[in-house]
């Protein structure tokens, strides 16, 4: 026999209701929305337009025997091992030691993609570049262009050898609208499901200018959506220290002026609040608003149990009691 309890005003239920619900397997194998591929070592030279084939990023084996990329005109040596790290014990990683053929074959052999997605019970991923991913942080607009078709050469064939298994998204370094909407044409007749755009343009003006206006029109018109993905911008690259082109030491001002920061957590200082508030939305580019964020899970000023102590009590009464005095205490007056 369970018990329930149903909050007057949240219309929360509690854990407990569901404990003896029956499980059931889904009629359908869902598909993932955002998986990604691992590079092999010749996806860049054999498949790059030959006069950039000196400079193509290349697989080296580092003095620990990991399987590393280089990118002529980036500093940072991607580790294979850390892009490759599904289902791996966190305590088991080898970020800067892990030799190529010690991760998983599926990153690039369609056929082994396919055998692991029956064993995880997927019906089929939308796959993104993983080295590609941060050359969209490439200072070079042309050496990206190069890599970015050499890429889409390869994922063409890797797709093909699973295509209604395997979704691929191609690539586009945007150097110009035109040529962004020729690249868009060409990733649609290559048999692709979307497109990953450089979250930095290589143009002189960014997204929200009216002259992309057409190129989201050619979206729209192809049928191809367009994706935003973390890392393939320098604002958040250099945050993150991967040895990219961005900022060393910036104030909180100056990271939220620039765009670098769009939260700011544990500032509890109104004034404060108010100040960094107003930084954002009259002096960045984008002028969109900061989320503040502070963790209140056993209160503000008064200091109660953990929610999952209150849980453990069975007295849903004192847990709402605690939850609404921490929630007043947080509140901004």
């Amino acid at each position: 026999m369970s018990t329930s309890f149903q909050s007057p005003t949240m219309g929360a239920v509690h854990v407990s209701e569901t404990q003896f619900d029956e499980v059931k397997p889904l009629p359908y194998k869902p598909i993932s929305a955002d998986s990604h591929v691992t590079e092999p070592p010749n996806c860049y030279i054999d498949y790059i337009d030959p006069k950039w084939r000196d400079v193509a990023p290349h697989m080296i084996a580092n003095e620990k025997g990991g399987a590393q990329f280089i990118v002529d005109g980036m500093e940072m040596k991607i580790g294979m091992g850390g892009l490759a790290a599904a289902g791996v014990d966190r305590k088991e990683i080898k970020l800067d030691t892990a030799s190529f053929d010690e991760i998983h074959r599926g990153g690039w052999d369609p056929k082994a993609r396919v055998a692991e997605q029956d064993m995880d019970g997927v019906g089929g991923e939308i796959v993104y570049p993983s080295v590609g991913m941060l050359i969209c942080n490439h200072p070079d607009a042309d050496y990206k262009t190069a890599c970015f078709d050499a890429y889409n050469r390869w994922l063409q064939e890797y797709q093909g050898g699973a295509p209604d298994r395997i979704f691929g998204v191609g690539q586009t370094a945007v150097r110009s609208v035109e040529e962004t909407i020729k690249d868009l044409e060409r990733i649609r007749e290559m048999g692709f499901w979307g497109v990953m755009m450089p979250c930095d343009p290589s143009t002189d003006f960014d997204y929200d200018d009216k002259r992309f206006d057409p190129v989201w029109q050619a979206a729209i018109d192809l049928k191809l959506p367009l994706s935003f993905h973390i890392l393939t911008s320098q604002r958040d690259t250099g945050i993150l220290g991967m040895g990219l082109p961005g900022p060393e030491k910036q104030t909180t001002e100056e990271l939220i002026r620039t765009g670098q920061a769009g939260s700011v957590l544990w500032t509890i200082d109104s004034v404060q609040i108010q100040h960094l508030q107003e930084i954002a939305v009259k002096e960045s580019r984008m002028k969109i608003p900061l989320l503040f964020g502070f963790d209140v899970v056993h209160g503000f000023k008064n200091v109660f149990p953990m929610p999952i102590g209150l849980a453990a009590s069975w007295d849903p009464a004192m847990g709402e009691r605690d939850q609404a005095i921490a929630a007043q205490e947080a509140s901004v007056s």
